[in-house]
């Protein structure tokens, strides 16, 4: 699933689950932020799961030999064993799948709603930073609405900053508590 392009996730998505919350709503388009935000979780998924995967397999089998020799139960491996060995690839997991959804642009733009209105909940329609960015590049240099792409590009690089230093910082301590 990591290999279908985005596009293809957003076309199933609006024969799909847009006419099923259009339906479930009672009401409204069925494209708003909860659309989106669901296409997107299926999305990141084999990213996040590439990782968790790795992170898992990547535990020493003579341990968990070991854990299952003393008669450890399964929930005991995992809990004690595999996920403090497995730690930092988990965050590195969770830290890609958030910049993958963050640098998406054509879900939100397709499932989103696209309105400028501060949305007050899930099922409001909603734009992302990126879907702005997209649909005003094509406006006039000297207009306001271009002026504001580069708020958001700044927004969005400030974001992903602060993302990097704390997957650092988390993966930092977490391998410094693990070594």
């Amino acid at each position: 699933m990591a290999g279908i392009p985005t596009v293809i996730y957003g076309f199933v998505a609006v024969f799909l689950l847009v006419p099923f919350m259009r339906e479930q709503l009672a009401g409204g388009s069925g494209l708003n932020i909860l659309t989106a935000s669901m296409v997107l979780a299926l999305l990141i998924a084999p990213t996040m799961i590439i990782f968790f995967v790795g992170g898992l397999s990547s535990v020493n089998k003579g341990y968990c030999l070991a854990v299952d020799a003393m008669g450890g139960r399964p929930v005991q491996k995992l809990l004690y064993l595999q996920l403090p060995q497995a730690w930092p690839a988990l965050i590195a997991g969770v830290i890609m799948g958030l910049g993958r959804a963050m640098g998406d642009t054509l879900i939100s733009l397709m499932l989103a709603g696209n309105s400028v209105a501060v949305p007050h909940a899930a099922t409001d329609a909603g734009r992302t930073l990126t879907a702005h960015i997209a649909l005003v590049i094509a406006a006039d240099f000297a207009s306001m609405q271009f002026k504001s792409i580069f708020a958001c590009g700044l927004a969005l690089y400030v974001f992903t900053l602060i993302v990097v230093v704390l997957l650092r910082l988390l993966t930092g301590k977490l391998m410094g508590r693990a070594g």
